[in-house]
């Protein structure tokens, strides 16, 4: 017992003096700079600097406020589902999508955002291609930039990449510190508006099922249930088919029957929006995600909010 003891002091001081070294060194970077710009940006890999659309999104929201909808996914979310058309029909509406936000990563959002209670419909934008990536970048983003420590310690702790606890470490030398940039745009309850017109790239993706993203997805829809908040899951139109498509809608489909949930996958929908309503090979303009927020309103939102029993005080 007595060796025991004597192992696990040591241990224990051992690891007090790596993680005060680690911090130490960590404090050192974050504020020595080259350039302009803090070392630890070039010494640690994996790292996003503070600020932009992110850090607003949340500062933004208003978690005492209920809503009518919450929406989640990537940026096609936050630049395709419009809040000012939801207003529009009468509806309030906050969006909490963010650049390459994986399942993983809407897992810990939508536990932490959505309450019984605070809003009466969830909409989650499926993308196959966040299905299949690497988290790492949306969760040094989300890390960086959520509203708290301890929403980005849950990000932190679900992201499974020793590389995470780098990003939030920074995070807490960085607390007090302002951001490091500014958006370079306007956010409206967290819709991020595009106003260019239709750029074609090669930048297509091939759909790989990743494991933790299955899971992660499950356990989404498993709390959405459990708290009874309807969610609506749909794939926006897009102007090419992603390789693998079908093998994507294969893999979640058993996720689909087991709650009882019906995917509304309009990407082959070229009438739904024209081409002068896409910027790019993934993302809605502004005419785009004003038009596809208004055939979600006329074809299955209205209707779903009309049966929600829950009163929403605007």
């Amino acid at each position: 017992m007595k060796e025991f003891r004597i192992f696990l002091f040591k241990t224990l001081l051992f690891t007090g003096i790596a993680l005060g070294m680690y911090f130490a060194v960590l404090m050192a970077l974050t504020h020595l700079k080259v350039g302009g710009n803090k070392l630890v940006y070039r010494a640690v890999q994996g790292l996003v600097w503070k600020g932009g659309f992110t850090y607003d999104r949340f500062r933004l929201f208003d978690a005492e406020k209920k809503y009518d909808v919450l929406v989640f996914g990537s940026s096609r979310a936050n630049r395709g589902i419009d809040p000012k058309q939801f207003e529009n029909a009468g509806f309030t509406l906050y969006n909490l999508g963010t650049d390459d936000q994986t399942p993983v990563n809407t897992k810990v959002l939508v536990k932490e955002f959505v309450k019984p209670g605070n809003c009466r419909l969830v909409i989650i934008d499926l993308y196959d291609k966040v299905f299949a990536q690497n988290p790492l970048e949306s969760n040094s983003d989300l890390i960086q930039n959520l509203n708290s420590d301890f929403n980005a310690l849950k990000m932190t702790m679900a992201a499974d990449d020793v590389r995470a606890f780098n990003q939030f470490g920074v995070r807490l030398c960085l607390n007090n510190a302002s951001p490091e940039y500014k958006a370079d745009g306007i956010l409206y309850n967290g819709f991020r508006s595009l106003e260019s017109d239709f750029h074609y790239s090669d930048d297509q993706h091939i759909y790989i099922r990743k494991e933790s993203h299955i899971k992660a997805f499950d356990e989404v829809l498993q709390y959405l249930q459990e708290i009874q908040v309807p969610c609506l899951l749909t794939c926006q139109p897009l102007p090419y088919r992603p390789v693998n498509h079908h093998q994507f809608i294969k893999d979640i489909q058993p996720l689909l029957d087991k709650y009882h949930l019906t995917l509304y996958d309009f990407t082959d929908m070229k009438n739904i929006v024209n081409p002068s309503g896409f910027a790019d090979m993934s993302h809605l303009n502004a005419r785009g995600a004003q038009r596809y927020s208004d055939f979600l309103l006329d074809s299955l939102v209205k209707d779903i909010l009309e049966k929600s029993p829950v009163a929403v005080n605007n």
